[in-house]
């Protein structure tokens, strides 16, 4: 009763989907924060630059004066 009987429909096959494997850093989110107020004394930064890998969740911010830099 368990047993198939005949040869498998298409119906019954399921497509093959290729697994993609990421290594750690591979993909990136970089974002702008700001303008803050007030600016930061020393740099007179205004901006900040986080950076993010979608892997390790590994976070990276850096202020910037300029959202061009």
């Amino acid at each position: 009763m368990c047993q198939r009987i005949g040869k498998p429909s298409r119906r019954d096959e399921m497509p093959l989907v290729p697994q993609v494997t990421l290594q750690a850093f591979d993909k990136w989110a970089i974002d702008f924060v700001g303008p803050i107020n007030p600016p930061r004394k020393k740099t007179s930064a205004r901006y900040i630059i986080t950076k993010i890998d979608y892997l390790t969740r590994w976070v990276k911010a850096q202020p910037v004066r300029y959202c061009n830099a």
